[in-house]
């Protein structure tokens, strides 16, 4: 697999950067999240732990995967800036079960 960075813009009002890139895996199958974090962690030379992947688009017909992730310094920032629903997509949080929430309106 072949990740390429199409552009690398640093976001000051957040402390982060976002990074738009293109993974080609004409030789395996289509990657997990995981596996693209750990490919542009490689390629960017930092902790796969600081990057949240926003966006992954495939395209039909095509070896290739496009899409968005956000680049923080610090893991603080993550948790304090990025939404919920990508918190637990990608791993930082887990979500609530909604078993406690049924027995609730049980009792």
């Amino acid at each position: 697999m072949e990740v390429v960075i199409k552009s690398n813009v640093e976001d000051k009002f957040l402390n982060r950067n976002v990074v738009n890139f293109k993974v080609f895996h004409k030789d395996s199958p289509t990657p997990k999240r995981d596996d693209v974090k750990k490919l542009l962690a490689d390629n960017l030379k930092i902790s796969k732990d600081l990057i949240i992947l926003e966006s992954i688009k495939t395209t039909f017909g095509k070896y290739e995967i496009s899409g968005t992730a956000h680049v923080y310094k610090d893991k603080n920032h993550i948790l304090s800036i990025e939404r919920k629903h990508i918190l637990i997509r990608n791993g930082l949080i887990e979500k609530k079960s909604e078993k406690k929430e049924e027995s609730k309106k049980e009792g």
